[in-house]
């Protein structure tokens, strides 16, 4: 999966809010964990990732998380979190 730098280019175009989101995703935070986090709703939070795919030409949020890491918007720690979350059953 390749995130070109016209992602790059186009950070411009995102909302404050937005950009926000795409930090939190880097992160691996689900949809849910980041309304809670900015105290607005999964159903808002889901559009702001919508939307920051549309604007950057992600085909989904595996590459925006790719994207934030290539920026350094999330740093490495977050991978630790995200991953603990996940279930070895």
């Amino acid at each position: 999966m390749a995130v070109g730098s016209a992602s790059e280019e186009r950070l411009d175009e995102l909302t404050a809010r937005e950009r926000e989101v795409l930090v939190y995703t880097g992160r691996g935070l689900f949809n849910a964990e980041t309304a809670a986090e900015l105290v607005i709703s999964e159903n808002t939070a889901r559009v702001h990732v919508l939307r920051i795919l549309a604007k950057l030409q992600l085909r989904d949020q595996a590459q925006a998380v790719v994207l934030a890491h290539r920026l350094g918007l999330a740093p490495a720690s977050g991978w630790a979190s995200a991953l603990g979350r996940v279930s070895h059953s």
